[in-house]
């Protein structure tokens, strides 16, 4: 009876210890599942102006991280004026003027990230080459 009493408890034991690493492995699972929904960049409210012509208006996205997102319409709709709002290859374009915020990781890209190492994480590649507005020297050398 000894013998059974002590095989019975042991799987009760081995029940418990089943049911709380099935806990610590669902707990695990919606860490992972928190970590791809979350956004990369975060827009609220972005608004675009080359001098007084607003080319982009109130723009507000989330766009996730392991996520695959498509910018699609017509020629001069805004598309690569908002790509390039987000790795601030604007801040070169004399006279534009952004409003609103924009987050890369939850952090302020105009208030709180260095311009370089933003454009070191966000790398853009675009049909046209578009180079800075710089020499043919220090746009080669720049990459």
């Amino acid at each position: 009876m000894a013998e059974l009493t002590t095989t019975l408890s042991g799987y009760g034991a081995a029940q418990q210890k089943e049911a709380s690493q099935d806990v610590v492995a669902t707990r695990e699972l919606e860490k992972e599942s928190a970590k791809l929904t979350e956004a990369t960049f975060d827009v609220t409210g972005l608004d675009l102006f080359y001098d007084q012509t607003q080319a982009l208006k109130d723009i507000s996205m989330k766009i996730n991280k392991n996520e695959i997102t498509a910018f699609i319409g017509p020629s001069g709709c805004g598309k690569s004026t908002f790509l390039k709002t987000l790795n601030r290859m604007n801040d070169w374009v004399e006279g534009c003027r952004i409003t609103g915020k924009v987050l890369f990781e939850g952090k302020d890209i105009f208030k709180e990230v260095d311009p370089l190492a933003l454009r070191y994480r966000v790398g853009m590649v675009f049909q046209q080459p578009t180079p800075f507005p710089k020499s043919v020297f220090e746009n080669v050398a720049y990459g």
